[in-house]
């Protein structure tokens, strides 16, 4: 088993969001994607979690 920290978040879309139509699995992916793009430790995705997807990434600290 690999290790590392796994999170599964989930959310329900805002009355903002359903008024822009923003309710496709597809499009709030995209839009989650986007988001969390230049984030070393974020893995945006539509399977299943688990732990052995954990991507081991080389941290900057020191």
């Amino acid at each position: 088993m690999n290790r590392g920290i796994l999170a599964t978040c989930t959310a329900r879309p805002t009355q903002a969001a359903r008024d822009r139509h923003l309710t496709d699995t597809g499009a709030l992916l995209a839009l989650v994607e986007q988001f969390y793009a230049r984030e070393p430790f974020v893995v945006v995705s539509d399977r299943s979690p688990s732990t052995k997807a954990t991507p081991w990434v080389p941290t900057r600290c020191t």
